[in-house]
């Protein structure tokens, strides 16, 4: 009885983990190195409020992505973001450094975080991988001969075209100066993934990079995470009986 308590034990404790949330393998990587300008070092640097993000010199839709997830990394870290899509719509063309300055001053913002990329390119990666075949053959077999089909594996060689893209990300001021730039690239393991999406994700990490380099706060941590406190309401206690 001991034994099938815990083969079902076993059998169960299987069936958990095989029915556990599935955990996508991460196939897109993003690396920035950056500088901030000495002017903007130091603790007395006042938190930015407000952000503007735009990314003007891409597609339609490479902008729309790089812009929506700037300005949802910025909101974790508590800035409010201006998507720039909607103070220089790609019908207008695209705006110059003078014209970005003007309308931070004009709209009270504290910085504009423009993003653009440099360099695109394709890495083709060539392997070798089994296909199963399948094939026919004649065997004497039983007095006689018999068509028998026969499954196998061949060698064959594959190619995989994968996206690379550089990318360069400046912070301005409404005074039209740069405060800080960062320069990286993002790299792809998988084919399925396209130079939009590779943009998003660059774009995430160039307001991790910020993070790193003090220029915006870090966001802060989930409630119940270790070193926090759970906000209570205080509520008046109830009347004692009578």
């Amino acid at each position: 009885m001991k034994n099938s308590v815990r083969v079902a034990g076993a059998v169960a404790l299987g069936l958990l983990v095989a029915c556990g949330p599935h955990v996508p393998p991460q196939t897109m990587f993003a690396r920035f190195s950056s500088y901030v300008d000495p002017a903007y070092r130091g603790t007395t640097r006042p938190v930015p409020r407000a952000v503007l993000v735009a990314a003007p010199k891409m597609s339609i839709e490479s902008r729309r992505a790089v812009e929506t997830a700037m300005a949802g990394a910025l909101r974790v870290c508590g800035i409010e973001p201006v998507l720039g899509m909607d103070v220089f719509p790609p019908t207008r063309g695209v705006p110059n450094e003078t014209e970005v300055a003007d309308e931070l001053r004009a709209r009270g913002l504290d910085y504009a975080l423009v993003f653009e990329p440099t360099e695109e390119s394709v890495q083709t990666r060539t392997g070798t991988h089994n296909v199963p075949v399948t094939t026919t053959d004649w065997f004497f077999v039983g007095g006689r001969w018999r068509e028998v089909e026969v499954r196998t594996t061949v060698p064959q060689q594959y190619n995989v075209r994968l996206p690379e893209r550089n990318y360069v990300a400046e912070l301005m001021t409404p005074a039209a100066t740069k405060a800080w730039r960062a320069e990286g690239a993002a790299r792809s393991t998988s084919f399925q993934n396209s130079f939009t999406d590779l943009a998003a994700t660059a774009a995430t990490a160039v307001v991790e990079q910020m993070q790193r380099d003090g220029i915006v706060p870090p966001p802060p941590p989930p409630p119940g995470a270790p070193g926090t406190t759970t906000a209570t309401t205080n509520r008046p206690l109830p009347p004692p009986p009578q």
